[in-house]
Parts: structure tokens; sequence; C-alpha cells
């Protein structure tokens, strides 16, 4: 297998591309200004970008605000929950709000996405 592959001569048939956000757009929680540029000129070109994510939607948005200025949607929460400037579309049930009351009567930290529940694994022996 080579260890690279040639470069594309003819992009035309390429409709989208699917990025992930952490480590591939980012660095340290940043999108780089050449990186927006180049999502931008694809766009602008008629292409399509969907980030890929597993973060909550709330939180991408928190640290990528103009989100929504330079992707046409954005697959968050593990593929639960799709997104663009217009709306939220849930694809999975959203957490039941027991749980969440539950962990936090238990002291438990942990972060509520629409359909995706984060904590720590060190409170895992808490949640068993």
């Amino acid at each position: 297998m080579p260890s690279s592959l040639p470069p594309l001569r003819n992009t035309s048939w390429i409709c989208a591309v699917a990025v992930d956000y952490d480590g591939t757009l980012t660095a340290h929680d940043r999108v780089d200004p050449a990186v927006l540029d180049s999502l931008d000129r694809w766009r602008r070109r008629g292409g399509r970008v969907v980030i890929v994510t597993g973060r909550v939607v709330d939180e991408l948005r928190r640290v990528f605000p103009t989100v929504h200025q330079h992707v046409d949607l954005v697959v968050a929460e593990n593929g639960a929950v799709l997104c663009n400037e217009h709306g939220t579309w849930m694809l999975a049930r959203p957490v039941d709000r027991a749980l969440t009351a539950e962990l936090t009567r238990l002291g438990v930290p942990h972060h509520r996405g629409e359909a995706l529940l984060g904590m720590d694994e060190a409170f895992e022996s808490d949640v068993e």
C-alpha cells in the first residue's frame, strides 16, 4: 500500500467534505484562519462542508461561535444530532432528565447534550 495518496487532479465530482473538529480543524480549540479561508473558498465554489464531532452542539458553538458561517452541517454527539443555522434534528432519543437529575443529586459532574451524556470516567463506579 502506498504511503500517501496521489494528488487529486480533478475535484469537480466532489460535492462535500466531512471533517472532524478536534485535532483535525483545530489546535487547542481554535481553528486557524487559513483553514477557515480554505473552507470558505470551497463553499464559494459550490462545495459543502460538514463537521463531524463527538462534541455536544452547545459546547461546539461555545468554542467555535462562527461555526455556521463556515460549514453547512454539523453532525454532533457521535452522530445523534444534526444541526445547521436553521435548526437542530435529533437522530436519537434525548437523555432522560431523571438520569441527569440523579447524577446531580449524587454530585457526579456531567454535561448533558441533546442525546449524549458526558462525564469523567473517574466517576464510573458512582454510576454503575
